[in-house]
């Protein structure tokens, strides 16, 4: 598949998000909300701060411990993976039909975030929390401002746009990064590519965040946030991060998903009394989806993994994380304050 052909196929996958939102499921899971950050026995919360606002040296340090992954051999046996970096981009691949259009999808992407940061400190030596980028920053005025973006700074950034005929990305602390899985499901080593469309990032905006805020119930609002502000970034940036199955290629990819569960948490916090266990959804995303967007059938191993017997996401489904950490529950997530996460965003 060409770059150019992989580039529409994946424009088509994320643009089919940003488009269709099926009919309401009729199943809820909720539980009691008695038990919520405040009766954690987790006291000391790794700070999750925003990019544009962290030091230089924060900065640095974060970058040392990705680069760190990239370089630090592989240990689980995946296929095709040679790096903990590849592990972790692995996971994202062999799970991607079953954690996109489902009801899983923000829990899924909350614990994957989670398992990345758990990484850089226990085998990076990294202090900090995950960073996130406040995307809204860069769309204040004009969807130009995204190249300007200190996240592409070429010291203390993830480098820019891509040049060539492949854009690859050739400055910066990941320039002529070789990635290892991918496109899609392939076994193949290819370069970090980005390939900026600026005006798809300002689908990350104030208006389309508000929009998501002024939802109501899971339902809605996952579908809100899993479209636009969740798509800016992957169109915006385009190449590695916008193909559906092996997006985590990239390293924004964390930032970006950080991000996206910075505003999930903050629309939980509005009203932790009805939200902070609101789960919902479908367990699998159709197979006309999946055909569409060249994605595997999902198979009887993975239904079963789920250990959720209906096809409605229920707060004991599963989050799969193929060893790299353990498997959990959505309920086991959906509070960023419990014992299991101990993570707080800072502003």
């Amino acid at each position: 598949m060409s770059f150019l052909t992989r580039t529409l196929v994946a424009l088509l996958a994320f643009t089919t998000l940003v488009s269709a939102s099926p009919a309401p499921s009729l199943s809820v899971s909720k539980r009691d909300n008695s038990t919520s950050t405040s009766n954690s026995t987790c006291t000391t919360k790794t700070q999750r701060k925003a990019w544009h606002k962290m030091t230089n040296d924060e900065k640095q340090a974060y970058i040392d411990a990705e680069l760190c992954l990239i370089n630090t051999p592989a240990t689980l046996g995946f296929a095709g993976a040679q790096t903990k970096f590849d592990e972790l981009q692995y996971c994202h691949v062999w799970q991607s039909n079953v954690i996109h259009y489902s009801g899983q999808f923000l829990p899924w992407h909350r614990y994957f975030m989670y398992a990345h940061e758990y990484q850089l400190q226990t085998i990076c030596n990294y202090t900090g929390g995950q960073p996130y980028w406040e995307e809204v920053l860069d769309t204040k005025n004009n969807s130009l401002q995204m190249a300007d973006s200190p996240i592409f700074d070429t010291v203390y950034g993830f480098g820019g746009n891509g040049q060539g005929d492949d854009w690859c990305v050739q400055d910066g602390p990941f320039a002529n990064m070789t990635n290892h899985l991918g496109p899609y499901y392939e076994i193949s080593d290819t370069c970090l590519s980005r390939q900026f469309v600026p005006s798809y990032f300002s689908l990350g905006n104030q208006t389309y965040i508000d929009e998501c805020m002024a939802m109501d119930n899971y339902w809605d609002a996952h579908w809100c946030w899993k479209s636009n502000p969740h798509s800016n970034a992957h169109l915006g940036v385009n190449g590695t991060i916008l193909d559906t199955v092996a997006s985590p290629g990239d390293p924004l990819f964390y930032l970006h998903h950080t991000n996206l569960d910075r505003l999930w948490w903050e629309w939980q916090a509005v009203n932790l009394t009805a939200r902070l266990y609101d789960m919902s959804g479908g367990n699998t995303p159709p197979v006309w989806w999946l055909d569409k967007n060249y994605m595997k059938h999902i198979t009887e191993a993975q239904i079963e993994g789920f250990n959720d017997p209906t096809n409605h996401t229920s707060l004991q489904h599963n989050l799969i994380m193929e060893g790299i950490v353990p498997n959990t529950t959505i309920e086991s997530v959906m509070d960023i304050g419990n014992d299991l996460l101990c993570y707080e965003y800072v502003y």
